[in-house]
């Protein structure tokens, strides 16, 4: 299997693991910072003032469109009872997202250290605290993909070719002194300029 292969399984591990108990507590709400049901009344008023700004509101600007078309299937009669709970599909979006934050940082990974294969987005798949975080509709699953597409990103701008061919003008050019050991001063440093010889009369 190829190392971008072993990414996308790691993604898919860490959706499974995300997913896994996603109906905990429903219909009730034991999480505070669970605001699904705040974006829902955002997409549907339609408004993009939330109740509070406690939170970080841009996960809720976030998943408003999909909770709008929920909202809109359950009005029509197609989406019933748990499918209908704008808390599971926010939940299921965060899972989304902690899943893409894992393919982010691998095939980020992959372009600085190739070496290292899939093991990155395997590690960051299975670390508890993130599976955690995911399992519910609060901020941290979209910080963490914010974060590893910031990370993907910061590598540079890539060296133009007129830098580059700069670059070794530079490398080749003579220097203006050399350095060689001369025990015990250690090192004698030689100009190189042209030595004026007096002239021989």
């Amino acid at each position: 299997m190829s190392a971008r292969a072993g990414v996308m399984v790691a993604a898919g591990l860490a959706l499974v693991l995300d997913l896994a108990g996603i109906t905990w507590g429903l219909p009730a709400r034991w999480h505070p910072d669970e605001k699904a049901d705040t974006a829902a009344e955002m997409a549907l008023a339609p408004r993009l003032r939330p109740d509070s700004f406690i939170n970080p509101s841009l996960p809720l600007y976030l998943m408003a469109p999909a909770l709008w078309l929920q909202a809109r299937l359950a009005q029509a009669g197609v989406l019933h009872g748990r499918a209908a709970d704008a808390l599971l599909l926010g939940r299921a979006l965060s899972a989304l997202a902690g899943a893409a934050a894992v393919y982010v940082l691998g095939r980020a990974a992959l372009r600085v250290h190739a070496r290292l294969g899939a093991l990155p987005a395997f590690l960051f798949a299975l670390i508890p605290g993130a599976v955690n975080l995911c399992h519910f509709a609060t901020p941290e699953s979209w910080l963490l993909l914010g974060t590893a597409a910031t990370l993907a990103h910061a590598r540079g701008p890539r060296p133009s070719a007129s830098s580059s061919a700069s670059r070794r003008r530079r490398s080749t050019r003579r220097p203006p002194f050399s350095c060689r050991p001369s025990p015990p001063f250690g090192c004698a440093t030689l100009l190189r300029r042209p030595v004026r010889r007096a002239a021989v009369s």
